[in-house]
């Protein structure tokens, strides 16, 4: 309950200083979120967003598996979104394919990854080959997957935000004719 009392004080303040909602970004393991959902009961009136951060397409940083991580949240109805934030952006359509449909027709899904590249030797780091294909190169089929929030994290530059807002409005676009 280590994870309950850090959480506890954390929420309570932002919560009561006016917020609308919280974000609870980057969560590497299924217990935190089991410790973030119980916290949220304690303020019945706070509403969230979860996002795990993942070290592959199966698993969360911590190993367990993302879509086991994903349905810790399915039975709290404060949690409005969930979804994966600070990974890779070529493991997110693998990730989003293992969210359960209880969580799809209940929750929106989020995904906002980093560009792919890792921190060593005080620097980032391009360590997969993947790298090249751009972000937004990845949206229609993140929204094929559910997703309705997607952004970017680590590494992400604005101009590519700005390439996948375009995309986005593509996506709109098409779906309108």
């Amino acid at each position: 309950m280590e994870l309950v009392e850090w959480h506890r004080p954390q929420v309570e303040r932002i919560w009561r200083s006016g917020v609308d909602i919280l974000a609870f970004e980057t969560i590497p393991a299924q217990k935190e979120a089991e410790a973030i959902v119980a916290v949220l009961r304690e303020f019945p009136d706070a509403k969230a967003w979860l996002s795990f951060s993942c070290q592959n397409d199966k698993q969360t940083c911590h190993g367990e598996l993302f879509a086991d991580a994903v349905k810790t949240l399915a039975a709290s109805d404060q949690i409005t979104g969930c979804g994966v934030n600070c990974s890779a952006p070529w493991h997110i359509s693998s990730l989003l394919d293992s969210v359960p449909p209880i969580i799809k027709e209940t929750k929106c899904i989020l995904a906002y990854p980093n560009s792919g590249q890792v921190w060593i030797d005080s620097r980032w780091s391009d360590v997969d080959g993947n790298h090249s294909r751009p972000l937004h190169s990845y949206v229609d089929e993140w929204i094929e997957r559910g997703v309705s929030w997607i952004g970017g994290c680590c590494q992400v530059t604005a101009k590519e935000l700005e390439f996948v807002r375009k995309t986005i409005d593509k996506h709109i676009s098409k779906s309108k004719q």
